[in-house]
């Protein structure tokens, strides 16, 4: 969030919904890269990882950099050609997609093999943190007039900058045996598929809302919404955090039940616990933070408590996808995830029109409600485990 405050600060709401919308495009630009293959790297080398396999570690995650850059290029290349029609994004050129896609596309591919290798706290910092960091320091610099770029070029550099570290993380630890590239790579491929599916629907899910919102309106108003959203995501950031190190947990319990729940309900509890107290400073205070974001976003403030009624939505329900995708339940997400997509984009189109960021907000918070009790429901009637908070 404080990089959030210090780009809207420095650029206002339309630079930085423009930026927003950049980070749109190379974030669905590398999900179609990796093909899957982040995730199912996450399941596949964590099992691999506790049996001490590590030629299969190697020959497979070194595939996936391959497969993904080839695919990623490809793709950057294509979003290019056709945004010069459909104007989504302004200033950026195709040198500047390529660096900030391409290195995207590895600290999803990394990232997930660190958090593999059972290093939360590398994961969080080379994936949360230093990207902000770095990015920070570029906005520093511009200030101070000793660099003078666009904010979507300081984003792509320090993605860059960090794919480099997490690129040598894959040398030490992977690569320091010999790669031999001996795997079924279209059976891989086929078994990745499915995650590829579910992070699609899930990308489209996320992201529909501020590009309809571009179609109808204007990057103020995505810049506006982008700002309520992020404050919202707060409230679920403890779920997430605890996510990192639940997902393979989970993917090494799959024959222990009861080992499976307590590990699902205390991650609930907690996030619940934190979630709730988060919720309260935002509905209290949430007025006086906006208005550190710049005047112009205080009366989104009803806005941001729409989002913030769907994120405790997501929090007390409990980690669906994470226990989905490890459980094998990749599919049945996948539908589920289909359903809310369609509802998610139809709400978008029939709202935002007539009601614009209100419109917005209120298709958001029924498809993630969608989303959380149908997942809820498949959680409990194929695992016979409860994700959401017990009373």
């Amino acid at each position: 969030m404080m990089i959030t405050l210090i780009i809207t600060r420095v650029y206002g709401a339309d630079a930085f919904g423009n930026y927003a919308l950049f980070i749109v495009a190379i974030q669905f630009s590398a999900m179609i890269a990796t093909f899957g293959l982040d995730q199912y790297l996450l399941r596949d080398i964590s099992k691999a990882f506790k049996l001490g396999n590590e030629n299969e570690i190697g020959d497979k995650s070194s595939f996936s950099f391959l497969f993904s850059t080839y695919l990623a290029i490809i793709t950057l290349s294509l979003f290019y050609v056709v945004n010069q029609y459909v104007a989504l994004i302004t200033d950026f050129s195709f040198a500047i997609l390529l660096i900030g896609g391409i290195s995207l596309v590895w600290m999803r591919l990394g990232g997930e093999l660190i958090r593999a290798f059972e290093k939360p706290f590398t994961y969080s910092i080379l994936s949360y943190i230093a990207v902000h960091l770095f990015l920070g320091l570029f906005i520093l610099l511009n200030q101070l007039n000793i660099i003078g770029r666009d904010i979507v070029e300081y984003y792509a550099y320090s993605v860059a900058i960090v794919a480099i570290f997490i690129f040598f993380f894959h040398i030490k630890h992977v690569w320091k045996n010999k790669i031999t590239f001996q795997i079924n790579q279209f059976e891989w491929l086929q078994k990745a598929f499915p995650f590829f599916l579910v992070s699609s629907i899930s990308f489209v899910n996320e992201w529909v809302d501020k590009v309809c919102l571009k179609l109808f309106t204007t990057s103020y108003e995505v810049g506006l919404y982008t700002v309520d959203y992020r404050l919202a995501q707060l409230v679920a950031f403890p779920l997430m955090a605890l996510n990192i190190m639940l997902a393979p947990a989970v993917a090494n319990q799959l024959k222990n039940k009861i080992s499976m729940q307590n590990l699902i309900s205390n991650t609930t509890k907690k996030s619940v616990v934190w979630g709730f107290s988060i919720l309260i400073i935002l509905v209290f205070f949430g007025e006086f933070l906006l208005a550190l974001f710049g005047q112009e976003f205080v009366s989104s403030y009803p806005i941001m408590i729409i989002l913030c009624v769907a994120q405790i939505i997501n929090v007390i329900i409990g980690p669906i996808g994470v226990i989905m995708k490890m459980t094998n339940g990749e599919k049945a997400l996948q539908h589920i995830l289909i359903i809310s997509t369609i509802l998610n984009i139809i709400l978008n189109c029939l709202l935002i029109p007539e009601y614009e960021t209100f419109g917005a907000a209120t298709s958001t918070l029924i498809s993630i409600a969608v989303t959380n009790l149908l997942g809820a429901i498949w959680i409990k009637k194929q695992l016979n485990v409860q994700s959401w908070l017990k009373i």
